[in-house]
């Protein structure tokens, strides 16, 4: 399933603009994570899989975002549920517990989410929310920002929900030319700091509006 057509781009300039942003755009997703590596190091990870003196933790997840970068940046006609399923189970790790499947127990709220606990989500809930959300009238930018924002909410899964959420949005994107998500890292606080006040209050105008304003790379 898609949403109606209203990007700005072919999908090979599209994918073009995030094969130019790839460093930044994997970087970014593991602050999300708080990985304690400079963009520099990260894109020599990345680039050139440079391991040394590097936490291996730290690596692994790096490497993982490649994977799920690659898989979104070929994934261009087809956007489902199982996409982001698909992009959780690489984010997470062949073999990680719960990878790509919808969690059906509780999680601890992150240190940044304040006193946000979400609850446990309802996979045919969601599947429906995505089905609506890709058949309005909605421009396919707002389409990938309230998924992004959803995901990041409700936590579909055992782990990686904001990665997640933020490659789901860029495949989205990617699938209607629309260009790319990305949060800059001088503005990672002031995000989760937005985020952690949707998160709580359901009220989502001020943060889509900030990630209009910064987020969005066209």
């Amino acid at each position: 399933m898609s949403s109606a057509q209203n990007g700005i781009f072919s999908i090979s300039d599209n994918q073009e603009l995030l094969l130019d942003h790839k460093a930044q755009l994997i970087f970014s997703a593991s602050q999300l994570k708080g990985i304690d590596m400079s963009l520099d190091q990260a894109r020599g990870v990345i680039d050139y899989a440079a391991t040394e003196s590097f936490n291996p933790d730290d690596v692994a997840l790096i490497m993982r975002l490649v994977d799920a970068f690659r898989y979104i940046l070929i994934n261009t006609t087809q956007f489902t549920f199982q996409t982001i399923q698909r992009i959780n189970a690489l984010i997470m790790g062949t073999g990680a517990l719960g990878a790509g499947l919808v969690r059906k127990k509780m999680v601890s709220p992150a240190a940044t989410m304040k006193k946000w606990v979400p609850p446990i989500p309802d996979k045919g809930d969601r599947e429906a929310f995505l089905i609506a959300l890709l058949t309005s009238r909605k421009p396919v930018t707002s389409q990938a920002l309230d998924l992004f924002l959803d995901i990041c909410r409700m936590q579909y899964f055992t782990a990686g929900n904001q990665r997640t959420a933020l490659f789901a949005a860029n495949n989205l994107l990617l699938t209607q030319g629309a260009g790319l998500l990305m949060i800059p890292l001088n503005k990672m606080g002031s995000f989760q700091e937005l985020l952690a006040d949707f998160c709580l209050s359901g009220e989502d105008r001020v943060v889509k509006q900030w990630l209009s304003m910064y987020c969005l790379v066209n």
